[in-house]
């Protein structure tokens, strides 16, 4: 049931649709589940920070497993429509601000990992140093280009 104009017609209704609008829409869909995603990811860690650090202050006034929730399945759905590729910019190397993000994102890892394990002592320092190198180095990796 095509014609020409690669159209693929509706057999229910008559009505014929456009192969490159229907990729629009599914386009357009994809970065907003992916976008909604990455906003409720990031809302959800900051205020699970938050909320670690004073108790009380966010779950009086929200569940954070209902955000969580949205999160998943929105990460999921992205998953599915099979998500953009993401990486480092520049052709794949390093700049100074993709270098700069990966350091700040493990520092931040090592103050959160001290912060909620301060009370076991000297061990703390230790553990929070390497989960933050561990941080820094998964980032890293995760965002080198495939090799063809």
């Amino acid at each position: 049931m095509r014609d020409k104009e690669n159209k693929v017609e509706n057999p229910e209704k008559g009505k014929r649709f456009d192969r490159a609008g229907l990729q629009l829409i599914y386009e357009t869909l994809r970065g907003i589940t992916a976008d909604i995603f990455f906003i409720l990811l990031i809302a959800y860690f900051a205020l699970l920070l938050i909320e670690s650090v004073s108790k009380g202050f966010v779950s009086f006034h929200l569940n954070l497993n209902y955000l969580l929730l949205i999160a998943a399945i929105c990460g999921i759905l992205y998953a599915l429509a099979g998500g953009e590729e993401r990486g480092i910019s520049a052709g794949g190397k390093l700049t100074f601000v993709d270098g700069s993000i990966i350091a700040a994102l493990g520092i931040l890892g090592t103050l959160i990992i001290w912060h909620m394990t301060a009370h076991a002592g000297t061990v703390s320092i230790f553990l929070s140093i390497g989960t933050g190198i561990f941080i820094a180095f998964i980032l890293f990796v995760v965002n080198q280009p495939e090799e063809t």
